[in-house]
């Protein structure tokens, strides 16, 4: 027999049986849902509520912060021709220099990253931010521009002290004293 005469592989998934539905997910794989078909608005509309509520899984002031912060990746992977959702650790890592250029703390840089992180996540795309070249590049930067160092109160000298104890309220109860 010749191997021309022999029928083609089959390409891409197999054909699913009547009624059936192929889920796209990047945590299962392709599962076949049976019935799913007549089941597609239901699945839709959970899926939909799962993402509310993923979204809700930080505070609002952390979501208004995370879209900003979003955004503002997004627009300069646009302005370079590069694609935001790649998982490519060199951008991240030019993204990081680039802040750190602007003159972000490190603090802030780590926030801007966990945007990136949070809309990976929501995406359902992997992203590694320990790959050894953004580490790399994070511990230089973190090593060059230092951190903020944490301020402690300064003591209250005795003059304030006295300011304090004057300015205190009259007690409730003249008869418990203090």
């Amino acid at each position: 027999m010749n191997p021309s005469d022999l029928p083609a592989p089959p390409s891409g998934p197999p054909p699913l049986p009547t009624g059936a539905l192929r889920l796209s997910t990047t945590l299962l794989g392709d599962p076949v849902v049976p019935d799913g078909a007549t089941r597609a608005a239901e699945l839709q509309a959970l899926s939909a509520r799962a993402t509310a509520y993923a979204t809700r899984a930080r505070g609002q002031g952390t979501r208004r912060a995370y879209r900003s912060e979003w955004g503002a990746f997004d627009a300069w992977c646009a302005a370079l021709g590069r694609e935001p959702l790649a998982g490519d650790p060199e951008t991240l890592a030019m993204y990081a220099v680039r802040l750190a250029d602007r003159g972000l703390t490190v603090s802030s840089l780590r926030v801007h990253l966990a945007a990136i992180g949070a809309a990976y996540r929501l995406a359902g795309i992997a992203l590694d931010l320990r790959h050894p070249r953004l580490v790399t590049v994070l511990e230089g930067i973190t090593r060059a521009k230092g951190t903020r160092p944490r301020k402690r109160a300064a003591a209250a000298d005795l003059d304030t002290l006295r300011l304090l104890l004057a300015t205190r309220p009259a007690p409730l109860h003249p008869a418990r004293g203090a």
